[in-house]
């Protein structure tokens, strides 16, 4: 796959189908391992405790379930995965992740995450 097509199916909403996996597998873990290097007190002021929160987790994510592994099964390789994560993360840094727009569209209760 070329350089340039891995931009588009970086904003395909197919990514859905990790941050879902990676709600229901991993997220508990990841927010336990944060919380272990947060003072206690502290929790609700530094620690991840939000919706977006919670996908920037996934973004950033090395895992099986994140979003560079999406990219990787996507058939593209790592210098191509490197800069578009690099590119996407800095995109979405300054713009909500498109996440939060289709977790809205699908009803997603983010009281239903056990956290």
């Amino acid at each position: 796959m070329d350089g340039q097509g891995i931009y588009e199916y970086a904003e395909l909403d197919n990514s859905m189908d990790y941050l879902y996996e990676f709600f229901d597998k991993d997220l508990k873990d990841r927010l336990d391992i944060e919380r272990q290097y947060i003072p206690e007190g502290l929790e609700d002021l530094i620690g991840d405790n939000s919706l977006l929160d919670y996908v920037w987790l996934w973004i950033k994510d090395t895992g099986p379930r994140g979003f560079r592994q999406y990219l990787f099964d996507g058939g593209y390789g790592e210098p191509d995965v490197t800069e578009a994560f690099l590119a996407k993360r800095q995109e979405w840094g300054m713009n909500t992740p498109p996440h939060l727009e289709w977790l809205a569209q699908d009803e997603f209760d983010e009281q239903s995450l056990k956290v």
